[in-house]
This record gives C-alpha cells, sequence and structure tokens, in this order.
C-alpha cells in the first residue's frame, strides 16, 4: 500500500511538472493590437517544427477579443497544402493569448508577441505541448522573403531578449536569406 502511495505522489509531481519549466517571458508589449491583422509568414523556429510542417501563413482578422486564425501550412509527407481555423484569443490585459488550433493541436497554448515593429516583423514566444519544456520562440514577417534591414530589425530584436538567432531553424520549403 505505501508503495502504490509513493507511486502516485511521483505521479501527480511529475504531471503537475510536466510544462511548469515553460515560462514566457515578462510581456514587453502593452496589448496585442488590431495592427497585427492581416497577412503573417512563419519564417522560422527555436526549435525547429518544420518536420511537422511547412510553408505556414496566417490571416489574422479581429473578432471582439479574438483573432480568427486563418492558416495555411503543408503537413508532414504531403504536397497539398491545407486550411486550418483557429482562435487567437487574447488575455487579460492583451499582452497574452490562448492560441487554439483543433488540428494540429500540439500548436495550441499560451503565447505573446515578444518583439514587433508591427509593420515587418513579430517575435512570438509560446508553450504549445509539441515542445515539451522547453517553449518555441517564432518568427514572423508580412514578407515571405524580407528584406534585409528587416531581418536585422529581427535579429536586434532576438538579441535584446537573449536569444541566439542562430539557433534558428528556417523553413526548408523558403529560399531566402536565413535570420
Amino acid at each position: 500500500m505505501k508503495c502504490i502511495f509513493i507511486l502516485l505522489t511521483c505521479l501527480v509531481v511529475y504531471a503537475q511538472n510536466t510544462y511548469a519549466d515553460c515560462r514566457l517571458d515578462p510581456p514587453t508589449l502593452e496589448n496585442f493590437s488590431k495592427e497585427f491583422q492581416g497577412l503573417w509568414y512563419l519564417r522560422a523556429t527555436y526549435p525547429s517544427v518544420f518536420d511537422k510542417f511547412t510553408a505556414v501563413f496566417h490571416v489574422l482578422t479581429p473578432k471582439g477579443n479574438t483573432y480568427c486564425g486563418d492558416t495555411v501550412l503543408t503537413p508532414e509527407e504531403s504536397e497539398k497544402r491545407e486550411l486550418k481555423l483557429g482562435t487567437w484569443e487574447l488575455l487579460g490585459d492583451n499582452s497574452e493569448m490562448n492560441v487554439t488550433y483543433p488540428d494540429p493541436a500540439y500548436m495550441s497554448g499560451l503565447y505573446q508577441v515578444s518583439a514587433t515593429d508591427y509593420e515587418n516583423y513579430m517575435i512570438l514566444q509560446g508553450c504549445p505541448p509539441i515542445t515539451g519544456d522547453q517553449g518555441i520562440y517564432m518568427t514572423y514577417f508580412r514578407k515571405q522573403c524580407p528584406q534585409p534591414d528587416v531581418l536585422g530589425s529581427a535579429e536586434s530584436a532576438l538579441a535584446d531578449l537573449h536569444v541566439n538567432s542562430s539557433l534558428f531553424v528556417q523553413d526548408p520549403t523558403l529560399n531566402c536569406t536565413s535570420i
């Protein structure tokens, strides 16, 4: 009986700590502005998620306190592009959002915009199940292949966040300069 109690205690502690280490940095933006609506291309991530899908872009449309996230992606081992509908629900003071995609659900989770210039790039940090307790940084751009000055601004923003841009993996389907 004592062994069963110890085993159950270990399982509860493990379950509580499974994603406990994935923490978002303190918010740097006051809110997720309406300026984020429109088209965003996912260009690079750390760690990489491109073994699951490639050629991702989102079209964000504001609807009250949420954004409808129409996402187009190419799943692994497929050449057919798919449309995925999700929601980006703003939380609290609008600096964080709960992103929900029924498929692929492994990308759903708590996210925040860690840096942006509102017009060219956005750095998203999140804690989806796909990355376990590590979390993820994602770089988005308005253009699939942004100009070098825009890439430089995004790299500077990553440096300000103490994130090494050389660790990022670029979407292998893009034929662009890396970030």
